[in-house]
């Protein structure tokens, strides 16, 4: 064997772009084995420009290809001039009510909306309504100038208000140009989330992501090694199931770490060899990194999916300077990646190994100390809410004051959420008078969210005194309610 001199390599995304799935900053290669699904696509911008509602949904596992199908849909509306709107909420968007959906508003070149519109936006009596108004009206605009297309990435993690808003848009905008196209995840982790795909399922088309078959996994290495594998590279590969993902990491990993050789017109590598990378579960890699590589990422995972570099590094009472080593090496390793705006997490997977890679007394120290830094920047309660539960303790008064004011907060477009904060906070407060006025005029935010079962339990635990005939009655009248529209 001889080794390889350059393995020609495909162009690399310089920059995490708009869309936030596990495919996102991989090499841009092109899409294999997805003939269906690339020519649904087609046919969607097809009929969209035709003036009819027209909704594609890619649903699939993590790491399946449903990222790399919504960027195939963004070069094909670049190609056609038409304008896009990019939604990539994270895990936490959930908890910050039309978070990922104004920032999508924010980034679209020309921004929809102007700063000073969004402020006013964010501050008026019923945002949704206000908000869903406005972002009709523009859209519309913008479709008469040329097509719009709509993209979501990781719907399963968007709030309750933006699947609303998103709700509301497709049936006020039905007859113009505009094409929706999202990808979620294998399953439904929210009510509001299966509600929002059930309601799409007369008239859009929902498109079931397969693993690539052995042909699209071929063509697939090819583009990735530039040439042809051999047959103990087809051996390795075999072990990704047909995971696009999967593949990917597997054969960047084997020319990372110099395992490929040429042999007899062939790119290959020895019997049973996989790179030390693969198969190793995120958490052990996280292991390996340096001390400070490694702090980097346990702080910066405490902020969620990205995070902002400069406050990472004061919470480790570090310059730029001295950690710019530190950066680059999750850089390399593909950890971490540069929006150009900021640094994130490669995939939530790889946030989720880092916070849980510190002992959980640890996680909530730290977390409360990223909790307090943000809320000096100015951020508001309702967006910190994951952040406030993983660091509230039990019997820590502030925290959890925190977490009934962001419940408070976040009640108006998403009751579930609220009534998860309510029980949260009660769980903590349990045993403590301080708090039990406080719980018992939240508690109809639980029924409103329907936890009818923990409200009672709570219920059962907060003085009597507390109920008074009045907001007994009003409760009683909020949970008929609450009965009625679950019927």
């Amino acid at each position: 064997m001889s080794s390889v001199p350059q393995i020609p390599r495909p162009v690399h995304a310089a920059h995490r772009d708009a869309l936030s799935g596990s495919a996102a900053g991989h090499y841009l290669i092109p899409v294999r084995g997805r003939r269906p699904e690339v020519e649904a696509i087609e046919r969607g911008f097809d009929r969209a420009y035709d003036g009819q509602n027209t909704v594609t949904v890619f649903v699939g596992d993590p790491g399946i290809g449903k990222t790399r199908l919504l960027r195939h849909a963004l070069q094909q509306a670049q190609g056609r001039r038409w304008s896009t709107l990019v939604l990539s909420p994270d895990v936490d968007s959930h908890l910050s009510p039309f978070g990922a959906l104004i920032d999508a508003v924010e980034q679209m070149q020309p921004p929809l909306l102007g700063p000073t519109e969004l402020h006013e936006l964010r501050s008026v009596n019923s945002p949704q309504y206000w908000l869903t108004r406005t972002l009709a009206n523009r859209l519309e605009s913008a479709a008469s100038h040329s097509g719009v297309l709509v993209v979501a990435d990781d719907l399963q993690w968007l709030d309750s208000g933006s699947l609303a808003t998103i709700t509301a848009l497709l049936r006020a905008l039905e007859g113009l140009p505009i094409y929706w196209v999202f990808a979620t995840r294998t399953g439904s982790p929210t009510v509001d989330h299966r509600r929002f795909v059930d309601s799409l399922s007369s008239f859009a088309s929902v498109i079931d992501l397969a693993p690539l078959d052995a042909d699209a996994v071929d063509a697939m290495a090819r583009d990735i090694l530039g040439g042809l594998p051999g047959p103990n590279v087809e051996t390795a590969i075999k072990k990704a199931a047909g995971s696009p993902l999967l593949i990917l990491e597997l054969l960047r990993g084997m020319e990372s770490e110099g395992l490929l050789e040429w042999v007899r017109g062939y790119i290959d590598v020895e019997p049973d060899t996989v790179p030390s990378s693969y198969g190793a579960s995120v958490r052990e890699r996280i292991s390996s990194l340096s001390g400070d590589a490694r702090r980097i990422a346990q702080v910066g995972s405490l902020y969620g999916r990205e995070f902002p570099l400069h406050q990472v590094l004061e919470s480790i009472g570090q310059s730029a300077a001295a950690m710019a080593p530190a950066v680059q090496e999750l850089l390399d390793l593909s950890f971490i990646i540069d929006t150009g705006a900021g640094f994130a997490f490669r995939h939530d997977t790889v946030q989720s190994a880092a916070s849980e890679s510190l002992s959980p007394t640890l996680r909530r120290a730290i977390a409360g100390e990223v909790l307090h830094r943000r809320l000096r920047a100015g951020e508001p309660v309702v967006a910190l809410a994951s952040t406030i539960a993983a660091a509230a303790e039990s019997g820590n008064a502030a925290s959890i004051d925190l977490l009934f004011d962001a419940a408070v907060q976040l009640a108006p477009t998403d009751a579930r959420g609220a009534a998860e904060l309510v029980a949260r906070g009660a769980e903590l407060a349990r045993g403590s008078a301080q708090h039990s006025e406080r719980i018992a005029t939240l508690l109809p935010l639980m029924l409103a969210g329907g936890l009818y079962e923990t409200a009672q339990s709570i219920r059962a635990t907060v003085a009597p005194s507390h109920y008074s005939g009045r907001a007994c009655s009003g409760r009683a009248r909020l949970r008929a309610s609450a009965h009625r529209s679950r019927l």
